[in-house]
């Protein structure tokens, strides 16, 4: 991606459009972004460029506006802190190299998921391989290839890894929304478990890995319990009592409580050196 000139300028904060595709705005980074730039003011500019016949969020077409590139977050947060201006980058530069400008800030955000992260990555290695093949071999290459050089080099992603989040983004629609929905879309192995499979079964996959999450979460937390158990019951019994105890928990059908009881008291013998109060 070749560098466009940029101006900073100080800008109407209701002349900025907001165009269609972005990120959904998150309330609790506002709320922090609004503490913080009453406390020290608002550190890095917005990024807008000039455009002419532009759709926003709510389908609204502008004859001419400036376009929010990069700050999402940072724009919302002014507004509702009632600021008129603000300072932004303005640059000249065409959709494509505001997506790559937009993706470059996003990556250094600690709250992108690793689906979020992959798909930005993938997309850039897209919006690059298309320039570069039009551009030719001296800028590294060709096509995928060459993206995933300048992915690179100018993001500082390896290589393996630029592949590995292609690879991810490519999942089905109803993959990544059965992620989402199991809390599975910030577990890279999970993600490309899936992404082997075709892609009628890469859904299902998905959901079957969140059962089995689930499940092995649920038996867990029952084994916490039932140690926790056991450690009671050892605390109110004493020692010479703890066989009888064992053999009518099995008898009452308390299996885990009672192997945790065993685990917790030797298999009902003394604990050498412990203390029963």
């Amino acid at each position: 991606m070749s560098p466009r000139p940029r101006r900073i300028e100080i800008i109407p904060v209701d002349g900025i459009v907001v165009g269609q595709g972005r990120r959904a705005i998150r309330d609790e980074a506002v709320a922090a972004l609004m503490e913080s730039i009453k406390s020290i003011g608002m550190r890095t500019p917005i990024s807008v460029r000039p455009a002419k016949n532009v759709m926003d969020i709510d389908g609204i077409i502008y004859d001419a506006a400036d376009v929010l590139v990069t700050g999402g977050h940072r724009l919302e947060a002014v507004k509702r802190l009632g600021w008129e201006t603000i300072e932004a980058f303005v640059g000249d530069v065409d959709e494509d190299d505001a997506e790559l400008w937009e993706i470059a800030e996003n990556l250094h955000r600690a709250d992108l998921t690793a689906l979020e992260r992959d798909e930005q990555i993938a997309r850039w290695v897209d919006l690059t391989a298309d320039k570069l093949a039009q551009s030719g071999p001296v800028y590294g290459g060709r096509g995928n290839e060459g993206g995933l050089r300048a992915a690179s080099r100018e993001l500082g992603v390896g290589r393996s890894d630029a592949q590995r989040a292609i690879k991810t983004a490519a999942l089905t629609e109803e993959a990544k929304e059965a992620a989402r929905e199991a809390g599975l879309d910030d577990n890279r192995t999970a993600l490309l478990e899936a992404a082997k499979a075709e892609p009628a079964r890469q859904a299902s996959i998905i959901r079957d890995m969140a059962e089995k999450k689930s499940s092995g979460i649920d038996a867990e937390l029952r084994k916490e319990a039932a140690r926790n158990i056991a450690a009671r019951l050892a605390e109110m019994f004493p020692p010479q009592e703890w066989e009888w105890l064992k053999s009518q928990l099995y008898t009452a059908g308390a299996k885990g409580v009672a192997d945790a009881f065993v685990n917790e008291t030797g298999a009902g013998a003394p604990v050498m050196g412990r203390q029963w109060g």
